[in-house]
């Protein structure tokens, strides 16, 4: 397949919802960041506002609503610990000065996902999706 195919493909399933992001998963300690595990608790009428400042940084690479009383979950990685306080100062600003719990990594898992897409297609032309 051509550069421009695969580009168009990508742009349509952009634009039909089917993907998000498209992006490199690199080791963060190895690029000289550091990177941890954040939870807070927002109130439900400042939290999708709190959710896009959150997301607005570079190095979120995750965020995530949960039904607990810490209910915005997020990964934060940052190259110092002035850059990481700033942004966690802006983060709690936004959700009205909220109490951010940090979780420093003890151990590192590594998964790795692979979905056979070809086996996946046969399964739903045979009716078994």
């Amino acid at each position: 397949m051509k550069t421009e195919e695969v580009l168009h493909r990508m742009q349509k399933l952009s634009e039909e919802g089917m993907i998000r992001r498209v992006g490199g998963v690199f080791n963060p300690a190895k690029l000289g960041f550091s990177g941890r595990l954040y939870a807070m608790e927002v109130k439900e009428e400042l939290f999708y506002d709190t959710a896009a400042v959150v997301n607005s940084f570079k190095g979120v690479t995750h965020n995530y609503r949960r039904r607990s009383r810490l209910n915005m979950w997020f990964t934060l990685s940052a190259r110092t610990e002035e850059e990481r306080m700033e942004i966690l100062q802006s983060i709690s600003n936004a959700a009205n000065q909220a109490r951010i719990y940090e979780f420093p990594a003890e151990q590192m898992y590594k998964l790795n996902v692979f979905m056979n897409l070809e086996e996946h297609k046969e399964g739903r032309e045979n009716g078994r999706y």
